[in-house]
């Protein structure tokens, strides 16, 4: 039965921080956030390949309706297990009084949505059992519709994807995917509420804003299997209206473009002896991403870019740590054992961010967070991806 839209989109300009924020250098604050991840799927359910990478397709479909240029240094965050479907969740308060949902971490997408109270026949719980609360905007304290005639609507959160009709004042959206599943709604502004890690001698009550996505365009230049840089024209990497190399924590499986693909099979079959060789991402800035034989192999049939971009996936991403570095446009990251606890350095005294070893040519300092923003879709939609 289909769905009636009649749903609302979610944008957060305000981040209400629950605990810490550090000065850094006596005149900006930024706060270092931590999010408790579950799993989307049940440790103990396996998950057929094909289902993953038909996943990935579709997100993908939906990445490059709004591929833009730009490069960003990199560095990003994520782990998973391909087998197991390779999703995760965390949870966040949102509104007032604070409500609490279950969202889905992903670096490859501009909306963060969740269901709202209008929605008639939207599911209470995802197919994996996670319950989905409904945003109730009238219930609220904090919560504002935004117009079509705001500036917000017609700069910063308009996409092709937004929209105003003459029946109403109100800033909407509309989206389908490229499964047939849709979602639709409208624009609010209201608090998000998440915990935050910081020097614990410095703790104190705050707020900052924050941007997410819509995606993260990589520097990729070159990829290297054991010492051997492979034959591969840097300029397949490159990012343009139609192709580059992102990252997406919200992608399982990793998509190589064929003109990196084939060199890449080849070079590691070639390289056979009793273990498999490590492999590098090079990245611009002398910046590189060594792979270990698990992050790059999954048993099943080979899996192509087939929309000239490259995606980096969480099965690369796992047992990492990612800084986004939002106001300098920088990512970082260093090898980490994610089973172990963070432990997070700032020195106020140079740009650098201390994690198992993370030096400063490839570090991201948190300075101000002012002026950014986040985006927030609160909505329906009338097939569950999950």
């Amino acid at each position: 039965m289909p769905v009636k839209p009649g749903v609302v989109l979610l944008i957060v300009f305000l981040v209400a921080v629950t605990a810490v924020s550090v000065a850094y250098e006596s005149r900006s604050e930024y706060s270092t956030r931590i999010l408790t991840l579950a799993r989307a799927f049940p440790a103990n359910e396996t998950v057929e390949l094909e289902i993953l990478k038909a996943r990935d397709h579709v997100r993908h479909s939906r990445i490059l309706q709004g591929f833009a240029g730009g490069v960003v240094d990199f560095n990003v965050f994520g782990t998973s297990d391909p087998y197991y479907g390779g999703l995760y969740f965390t949870k966040v308060k949102l509104g007032s009084p604070p409500r609490e949902f279950n969202v889905q971490i992903d670096t490859g997408s501009d909306i963060l949505w969740v269901s709202c109270s209008s929605c008639s026949g939207c599911p209470e719980t995802s197919g994996f059992g996670f319950p989905l609360n409904f945003f109730d905007a009238p219930s609220s304290s904090t919560a504002s519709m935004v117009s079509c005639s705001d500036s917000m609507c017609s700069s910063n959160i308009k996409t092709v994807d937004a929209l105003c009709s003459d029946q109403g004042d109100q800033c909407g959206y509309e989206f389908q995917y490229a499964d047939d599943s849709g979602t639709s709604g409208y624009y609010v502004t209201d608090l998000l509420y998440f915990d935050t890690v910081v020097d614990p001698s410095m703790i104190t009550n705050s707020s900052a804003s924050v941007t997410f996505g819509p995606h993260y365009n990589l520097d990729l230049q070159s990829i290297s299997v054991g010492e051997q840089l492979l034959p591969i024209d840097g300029a397949v990497f490159a990012t343009s209206d139609d192709q580059g190399t992102i990252v997406d924590t919200g992608t399982t499986l990793t998509y190589l473009v064929a003109q990196a693909f084939d060199p890449f099979v080849d070079a590691v079959s070639s390289r056979l002896t009793a273990i498999f060789p490590k492999v590098s991402l090079n990245f611009a800035g002398s910046a590189s991403m060594i792979l270990k034989p698990e992050n790059y192999l999954v048993l099943g049939d080979p899996v192509k870019a087939t929309n000239g971009v490259t995606v980096l996936g969480d099965l690369v991403l796992k047992d990492k740590i990612f800084v986004y570095d939002l106001s300098r446009k920088r990512i970082g990251w260093t090898d980490y054992d994610c089973s172990a606890d963070v432990n997070v350095s700032i020195k106020s005294n140079k740009n650098e961010y201390v994690n198992a070893e993370l030096n400063e040519s490839i570090s991201s300092s948190f300075t101000s967070l002012e002026a950014l923003l986040m985006f927030i879709l609160v909505a329906s939609f009338w097939s569950l991806l999950w």
